[in-house]
């Protein structure tokens, strides 16, 4: 079985010229982690720092030689698209931009980030970074990466895929969400009330991602909720990590005077209700679990700060969700569960692409508004979710830089 070389090895394994002279590696800080086996054992190799990021290639293939058994890693997030032997990579990146085309070359996507920082002669996490990944590399035992004696229990656990429930997952927000949460290896679930929506949602899974599973429901009825949760829970072995609070729908635009009152129910019941209901059930499981936690995002909107002409129920809704969001993340804190809030502004979906076409302004007057693409929305997520438990995003907003609302319009 292949030995990864000394750190700063001479021939084809050596870091490279300039200040790092053969056997005197020096790191002063990596980001980017990602997870092999040696003889059964997991190894994080780690790059992306000062003085190494334009070398990561010749890093990796240091690192990797031939005979490498890759492995996946939940708790990295680490996606290996090509198992078996590694090819070393016959060019070396200038510069940070070459990243993603280093990770290409050697068939490895690194999803999740996580800062090691040099003390001493050891590589040592920096504070607030996940506790259960412990390889170190020790320069005075020539340098070679190590892991510890034995995993713990984060490290099995790592193993297993994190598990996410995305609602209004058929379509728009909620499918470009569970695409890229699936792309990075997580098992999702995703719920509405049309069957032929959600498959289409799942038919577009990504290769080598997680597993996708749909299930039709209606969030704003509690039976349907509960049955939701139960079917995640059998799916996934009891567990679920991440909550995306997505399914919305708007009523007809007329004055508020002439909304009926089963229209304004018909919002509230899916806006509002379905995510203190599908909170509710995640709480549950989430304070429960071995180990417990978890992130809850509700959408907000940009309708959370600012309404549009004839939208109250839509408007009042998104206002509610805002404090929603603060009493999950306040009474969550006591079991590890963070709660944030995304607000949308003109994604370019069924819902939102009609701002292309002209939509009622405060003036009065009818004007089109600028969009911008879904997968965006879908990148947000990703981001939200891929955080640590002990850092949150409380709000992001994320908009077409041109649609009207900076500035009064």
């Amino acid at each position: 079985m292949a030995v990864p070389p000394t750190l700063g090895q001479t021939g084809q394994h050596q870091l490279g010229a300039g200040r790092n002279r053969p056997g005197h590696a020096r790191i002063h800080s990596v980001e980017t982690k990602s997870v092999f086996a040696w003889g059964g054992q997991r190894h994080l190799v780690g790059a992306d720092g000062v003085g190494l990021l334009s070398r990561l290639n010749e890093i990796l293939a240091a690192f990797l030689a031939p005979g490498v058994d890759a492995a996946r890693d939940r708790r990295a997030n680490v996606d290996l698209r090509r198992r078996g032997r590694l090819a070393r990579a016959q060019t070396s990146p200038a510069r940070r931009g070459d990243h993603d085309a280093t990770a290409q070359a050697l068939g490895i996507i690194v999803n999740h980030l996580v800062k090691y920082r040099v003390s001493g002669t050891n590589v040592k996490r920096q504070a607030g970074c996940d506790r259960r990944n412990r390889t170190s590399v020790d320069m005075a035992d020539g340098g070679r990466l190590r892991p510890d004696a034995a995993p713990n229990q984060g490290e099995r656990e790592m193993a297993h895929a994190k598990v996410a429930l995305v609602t209004g997952g058929g379509s728009g927000i909620g499918r470009s969400a569970a695409l890229a949460l699936q792309g990075d290896g997580w098992n999702v679930v995703v719920t509405g009330r049309r069957k032929a929506e959600l498959d289409k949602t799942v038919e577009m899974a990504k290769a080598g991602g997680g597993k996708m599973l749909g299930v039709v429901a209606d969030v704003g009825k509690p039976d349907d909720v509960k049955r939701l949760f139960e079917e995640t829970k059998k799916a996934f072995g009891g567990r679920l990590d991440f909550l995306f609070n997505n399914a919305g729908m708007g009523a007809p635009p007329v004055p508020m005077e002439e909304l009926s009152f089963e229209q304004w129910k018909a919002v509230v019941d899916v806006n509002l209700t379905g995510s203190f209901l599908c909170a509710q059930e995640a709480i549950k499981i989430m304070k429960a679990q071995t180990p417990k936690g978890g992130r809850i995002v509700n959408n907000g909107s940009i309708s959370a700060h600012t309404p549009r002409p004839n939208s109250v129920a839509y408007t009042s809704t998104k206002h509610a969700i805002t404090g929603l969001t603060k009493c999950i993340a306040l009474d969550g804190r006591k079991h590890d569960i963070a709660c944030g809030q995304l607000d949308i502004g003109n994604a370019d979906t069924a819902m939102g692409g009609r701002m292309k076409a002209g939509v009622p302004q405060a003036n009065g007057t009818v004007a089109p508004e600028a969009v911008m693409d879904v997968e965006h929305c879908g990148s947000a997520i990703r981001y939200m979710a891929s955080l640590p438990l002990d850092a949150n995003v409380l709000f992001m907003q994320i908009k077409a830089t041109k649609m009207p609302f900076e500035g009064r319009g």
